[in-house]
Order: structure tokens, then C-alpha cells, then sequence
């Protein structure tokens, strides 16, 4: 029996075609089930019964800290919920910053955390990788190109996804 892996799945953009490499090359290895962020704006449908809808935490359309503050607690509480219902054995994420709050989720469910940081970032980590590096919610984290894992102890480097 495959292990169980939850990924979060971004609608578009850099992250979605990175998540999207990544998965082609662990899908036979793993039965995959995907996190979305859905944006209120944007009112996307989820195509799959492996597909569970969170709250997106940031979004062009509202600049509110207030509504973002309430994002991110409706996030980790989504999160929460779907990781109760089945035995997951891990959560990956690439460069998205709702990994945040899905990572804090995940440590409350007791749960692997891998986040993949963007190919993107070449002089710098993001900000997100800091946050997760300073909260101590992420098991692994990878980065994509190999001057970065000198930038600190627990950054990893295996090459890129791509």
C-alpha cells in the first residue's frame, strides 16, 4: 500500500509548474491528495475527490491584515480538519506561503512537513522558507540551487525539481 502524501496545489503560475514537476516524478511512488488554496474572488472548483479546499491566506484583491490574520487561523483550522480524517503521511509544498499556516496545521497532527523552495530563488531564500526556518514546522526543506544551502544549517540541497 502506497503511503498517503498531501500536497499543496496552487492554481497557477511558477509554484504550479514546479509542484507539477515534482509530482510527475514521485506519482508512482506515492497516492497523492492535494491541498488548493481558493481564492473567494476567483470561486475555482475542486475536480477531484483527492482535492480539499483551504483558505488562501493573501490575495491582490484584499489588503486587509485583519482579513488575512483571519485567512491564516481558517487555514490551519481547514487543514486541521481534512488532516484528522485520514492517515496522511506527509505534507509538501513548493515556494507558496500558505505553507505557513498548513505546516503549523501539520506539526499539531503530528506530520512529516517537506517545503521545496522556489527554483526561483537563486541570491536569496523567501521570506516564507525564513518564517518556517524560525517557527521550527518544516522537517525538510529543500532548496534548488546550491549557494543557497550555505544561507543555513537545516537548508538542503539535492538538485533542482526540474
Amino acid at each position: 500500500m502506497k503511503r498517503k502524501i498531501l500536497v499543496v496545489k496552487e492554481g497557477g503560475g511558477g509554484f504550479s509548474f514546479e509542484t507539477k514537476c515534482l509530482l510527475e516524478k514521485i506519482e508512482d511512488d506515492y497516492d497523492l491528495y492535494f491541498l488548493v488554496p481558493q481564492d473567494r474572488e476567483k470561486n475555482e472548483t475542486i475536480s477531484s475527490i483527492k482535492e480539499f479546499e483551504i483558505p488562501k491566506i493573501t490575495s491582490i484583491y484584499d489588503k486587509s491584515y485583519i482579513h488575512t490574520i483571519l485567512a491564516f487561523l481558517k487555514c490551519i483550522l481547514a487543514t486541521i480538519n481534512i488532516l484528522r480524517k485520514s492517515d496522511y503521511h506527509a505534507v509538501i509544498c513548493i515556494g507558496s506561503s500558505v505553507a505557513v499556516p498548513v505546516f503549523i496545521a501539520s506539526r499539531f497532527c503530528g506530520l512529516k512537513t517537506v517545503f521545496i523552495e522556489s527554483i526561483t530563488r537563486i541570491n536569496n531564500i523567501s521570506k516564507t522558507t525564513s518564517l518556517l526556518l524560525k517557527l521550527r514546522v518544516c522537517d525538510r526543506v529543500y532548496v534548488q540551487w546550491k549557494p543557497l544551502a550555505c544561507a543555513h544549517s537545516k537548508l538542503i540541497y539535492k538538485g533542482s525539481v526540474l
